[in-house]
């Protein structure tokens, strides 16, 4: 099975324009109190010379258009998240000690550890300065404190991840871990642009809808990184798990089979949010649904 994330990237709904202000946006705001020629300016530009899919940048544009948030916001809103999307995988290859991603050398791997850690922080902070740019104020608050709570579900399933690698591990763990590391930003994809919208009843389905998107989604990557997994015994693969007690094919079945309900919910879910602004993420669910079942045949 291909990666999730090659896939992923086929579907653009934003235009390049709109992702490319996004871009600019997100650097200007991360360099903007930094003196030139400095290791961090260096880091960031070698770390954003690929930009990846960008999934959650056009999910929360597709979001914000639907429901008719300004340019400004639209953008604003999507550069927030990309950032702290960013920072997420500096600090996650350091913490894994991955030496490579999106095809070049990992920010720890090329300026050492000091310098990703640094980065992480900075662009954790960018994220916050990116949403004090919104139009309305009076949102504010609640944006903030939307997203400080995902980043808090996601540094808990990070750091439960880190403490239980290479220990056995129950297959209910190894879910909630997979769902409150991918989920959370997913879910801020929705969240931020209909609290944006003034349409806070509809917060907690988008919460769960992004939850289980990204539960699916990470156990779909697990399915395609089973095999070196297995090799390395890796206990954070969903697949190492259920392999624990299942022959290897059975133990394959029965990820995609958790990765088909996960996608599932997330879909029914995203369908019932207002003004259709979850449509991308239903193509997404629908997608990654299709791949399982050629995968199966």
């Amino acid at each position: 099975m291909q990666s999730m994330k090659n896939n992923i990237s086929k579907f653009t709904s934003a235009s390049k324009i709109q992702l490319d202000e996004v871009n600019r946006i997100l650097r200007a705001a991360t360099v903007e109190p930094l003196d030139e020629n400095t290791v961090l300016r260096a880091a960031l530009d070698h770390h954003l010379l690929q930009n990846g899919s960008q999934s959650r940048a056009q999910l929360t544009l597709s979001a914000a258009k639907a429901l008719g948030l300004s340019h400004n916001n639209q953008i604003h809103l999507a550069a927030a998240v990309e950032c702290l999307h960013n920072a997420s995988l500096v600090q996650d290859d350091l913490q894994d000690e991955d030496t490579q991603r999106r095809g070049q050398e990992a920010v720890w791997s090329r300026f050492g550890s000091n310098v990703a850690i640094n980065l992480t922080d900075l662009m954790i902070a960018t994220s916050f300065v990116l949403l004090a740019q919104m139009d309305n104020q009076s949102c504010l608050p609640a944006l903030l404190t939307c997203m400080q709570r995902a980043i808090a579900v996601t540094l808990q399933g990070q750091s439960r991840d880190l403490c239980d690698k290479g220990a056995t591990r129950a297959i209910k763990t190894s879910l909630a871990v997979a769902e409150s590391k991918s989920g959370p930003l997913f879910a801020l994809c929705l969240e931020l642009p209909l609290i944006t919208a003034d349409k806070f009843s509809s917060l907690s389905t988008a919460q769960q809808a992004g939850n289980f998107f990204g539960a699916g989604y990470q156990v779909l990557d697990d399915i395609h990184d089973a095999e070196n997994d297995q090799a390395t015994e890796n206990s954070a693969n969903v697949v190492v798990v259920f392999s624990e007690v299942l022959s290897a094919k059975d133990a394959y079945c029965e990820a995609q089979t958790v990765a088909r309900h996960y996608l599932a919910r997330a879909q029914q879910l995203a369908e019932s949010l207002p003004d259709n602004c979850a449509a991308l993420l239903v193509q997404y669910c629908s997608m990654l649904t299709q791949q399982l079942e050629e995968s199966e045949q």
